[in-house]
């Protein structure tokens, strides 16, 4: 795939997700599933997780307003919004 002229899709953050976690195939991961609620990624594993995303996309987290902003050494811009559900959990829309 030719990363130059194709953005990240929801389907490439699940997928990155799904490997770094060890989630098993059969599990469904949709832009609704949270990592604590759904996936049992909690604590440092949770950090670890966000981290090792925001290396791997070339991204920067920031305050919570725009989970992704571009990073300053990459040339594709990938935004997506966050919102917090009614147990504070945090969701990522793409």
């Amino acid at each position: 795939m030719d990363r130059k002229n194709v953005g990240t899709t929801f389907n490439d953050v699940a997928e990155f997700v799904r490997g770094w976690a060890r989630v098993p195939a059969k599990k469904q991961i949709t832009p609704d599933t949270q990592f604590e609620r759904d996936l049992g990624i909690t604590g440092d594993d949770g950090d670890d997780l966000l981290e090792a995303t925001q290396k791997h996309f070339k991204v920067n987290f920031t305050d919570g307003r725009t989970a992704f902003a571009p990073s300053s050494n990459s040339a594709q811009t990938s935004t997506c919004s966050t919102r917090r559900d009614s147990h504070g959990a945090l969701a990522v829309r793409t």
